[in-house]
């Protein structure tokens, strides 16, 4: 019986996401595993180094700092989406993703953006960021507080995520 091959990048859906404290990292986790395509993590740091790091991220997204990561991840243009999570610092998107959103001329036209936040970062100002970034539309958002940890919706809320991403890179779906 022959073995399939493994699927084409086209076909994937790649998660590309950027954690200071680990929680964006385990929903980054959970979205690739219901995505099912590769995990990409961001690598910064400047931002590793406890009150310093986090006084430093602050700073940054204040002042549109967006640092390239140190780490290298392959070309995103193959694959059929990507979805991004990470956290909203002082409103605005990670200045990671920032990075990717607005430097990175291999995203392809699907981009999803997952956000994590503390209750008191509303995310309309971060997806509007996000999008200016990008110079288009996010194909699919979604917001996780970091005090609504309850696993069933966690669960509900990534699902939902990657289904909306799914279904975008159907030959029917709209750009």
């Amino acid at each position: 019986m022959p073995q399939s091959a493994d699927p084409s990048p086209a076909d994937q859906i790649a998660t590309v996401f950027y954690s200071r404290s680990g929680h964006s990292r385990s929903v980054a986790q959970d979205l690739a595993q219901s995505l099912g395509g590769p995990l990409f993590e961001l690598l910064v740091p400047r931002y590793d180094m406890a009150i310093l790091g986090f006084m430093r991220a602050g700073y940054d997204s204040l002042w549109l700092n967006h640092p390239a990561p140190q780490n290298d991840i392959p070309s995103l243009s193959d694959y059929g989406a990507v979805g991004l999570c990470g956290p909203i610092w002082t409103s605005y998107p990670a200045t990671p993703l920032r990075h990717i959103l607005a430097k990175r001329s291999d995203l392809p036209t699907r981009v999803g953006l997952f956000l994590t936040c503390d209750a008191h970062s509303p995310p309309h100002k971060a997806y509007s960021t996000a999008e200016a970034d990008l110079g288009r539309s996010l194909t699919a958002m979604a917001t996780l507080s970091n005090k609504n940890e309850d696993a069933g919706s966690r669960r509900q809320l990534i699902a939902d995520f990657a289904q909306t991403l799914k279904a975008s890179c159907t030959d029917n779906a709209p750009v």
